[in-house]
């Protein structure tokens, strides 16, 4: 039980409170707005790696694993429960950052799936079935012919959904 509430704790999904024991993370608005930086900074410099090797006409090759990925979005969206869907929305975003090809960048956004899908958890109730799917479809386009500084506005965007969702409750 300690090592797993150990390796919960280092992906930040526990949190151990003195003379109480362990607790379910909750992330704080700062927490999120770190967290979202430093995706953005990983996912930023992703796409401009890829605009640096292939140019706004990024290859089958690179383009067909993040379509998969929206395609599965789009699938668990229309039939699985909430964490299907936000499994599938991290999904995209990893797949885009495997397409940069840099093991390091890859390596440090994997590292943050975790709390990710933690965060993304937030979400839900500014998204009606099938919407992800379309955002990110689109996203995708805009950020082919676009460059990285989109990254942070589409993560800034989820960023202000969940501090408003906040401010109602």
């Amino acid at each position: 039980m300690r090592t797993a509430l150990a390796g919960l704790a280092a992906e930040r999904l526990v949190q151990f409170v003195p003379y109480r024991g362990a607790r379910v993370s909750a992330l704080s608005i700062a927490e999120i707005e770190d967290l979202q930086a430093l995706r953005g900074a990983l996912e930023s410099e992703a796409v401009r790696l890829l605009h640096e090797r292939h140019g706004t006409r990024w290859p089958d090759t690179v383009l067909a694993p993040i379509e998969a990925s929206i395609a599965t979005l789009e699938a668990a969206e229309h039939g699985g429960d909430w964490l299907t869907i936000t499994r599938a929305h991290a999904a995209v975003h990893t797949a885009l950052v495997a397409a940069s090809s840099s093991e390091r960048i890859c390596e440090a956004h994997e590292g943050l799936i975790s709390e990710t899908l933690l965060l993304l958890h937030g979400v839900r109730a500014h998204y009606p079935a099938g919407s992800l799917a379309a955002e990110h479809r689109e996203y995708l386009r805009e950020i082919q012919s676009g460059d990285g500084a989109l990254v942070r506005v589409h993560l800034a965007h989820t960023t202000a959904l969940i501090r408003a969702s906040r401010d109602v409750t």
